[in-house]
């Protein structure tokens, strides 16, 4: 059983919650810590201890981590630091007995997770790469003691900037830049996990608490999907790269995050020279969303 902890920035996009909960129904892995990042950490960790207890898994450690970004964002990006509401928000009812964080600060709890289970555990970062970033300044030996970081993040053959790496690319280029086995599963290749109308409809009729909830998250979403069809699951891919890596192809190569450029800041770019990391290249989108479907459609 492969052991990961779970990194995320769930309450905006509606994949995080969509990833978190076939995580944890299934039997080929183990969640050993949940932590939040980015912006209202303790709002998304609200989020995440409803949707835990819809699972039926109140015995997964949880804590909220930095909010803030390692260096200067962008201005868009700073106001969501200030009174921001993520959408999914109001899946939390003011009727429901949240438990609280198992620890003060996630960095710690990622840190003790990571001691407890040296070279065998996963680092499923699905949200800006905060949290992380600290733990490797915290702790100069983390690197060696994670098994990988996979990382949904980047868009490294695209003049684009993906937007977990773009909410701190400090974070970002620390992350990259350690010395840890790193899987990453940029935008170009996660982005084909989508989520299309007639899925949704096979799982509303699904009368389990989980699916019911999925399907409560969704719709709080879908007026602030903008352009996307449907949910678009990026961020099932690190996690379920840490037990099956045979849905996706791989190439290493080497990646650095750009922080100075004026224009290029948070770009992803590819480098001549040692790889270090194994970049999803192409994988099986349609096997990776029926596997999903059935996971989270199981009555």
């Amino acid at each position: 059983m492969a052991k990961i902890i779970i990194d995320t920035d769930i309450g905006d996009d509606i994949d995080d919650a969509l990833a978190i909960a076939f995580a944890v129904m299934r039997p080929e892995l183990e969640v050993e810590a949940i932590t939040t990042v980015y912006g209202p950490t303790d709002l998304r960790l609200e989020i995440v201890s409803k949707l835990l207890h819809v699972l039926g898994r109140d015995d997964i450690p949880i804590a909220a981590g930095a909010g803030r970004s390692l260096g200067e964002v962008e201005a868009h990006i700073q106001k969501r630091f200030e009174g921001h509401v993520p959408n999914q928000h109001a899946f939390v009812k003011p009727e429901d007995d949240l438990r609280p964080a198992t620890k003060d600060d996630a960095i710690d709890l990622i840190i003790e997770t990571v001691d407890k289970f040296a070279g065998d555990i996963v680092l499923a970062t699905i949200g800006a790469e905060t949290n992380i970033a600290l733990a490797l300044q915290r702790d100069p030996e983390f690197a060696r003691k994670v098994k990988a970081i996979s990382i949904m993040g980047g868009a490294p053959f695209q003049n684009k900037i993906e937007w977990n790496i773009r909410c701190d690319p400090d974070a970002a280029a620390v992350v990259f830049r350690s010395e840890a086995r790193k899987f990453v599963a940029s935008w170009e290749t996660s982005c084909r996990v989508v989520m299309a109308p007639p899925y949704i409809d096979k799982l509303r009729p699904v009368k389990t608490p989980i699916a019911q909830a999925l399907v409560e998250l969704i719709d709080l979403w879908m007026p602030k999907r903008g352009h996307k069809v449907g949910p678009v699951i990026y961020d099932i891919c690190p996690i379920l790269w840490a037990y099956d890596p045979g849905f996706f192809t791989v190439e290493p190569r080497r990646i650095l995050v750009e922080t100075k450029g004026e224009l290029t800041r948070g770009y992803t770019v590819p480098l001549q020279g040692e790889p270090n990391c194994e970049l999803c290249t192409d994988l099986k989108h349609q096997d990776i969303l029926g596997l999903f479907m059935d996971t989270v459609s199981a009555q």
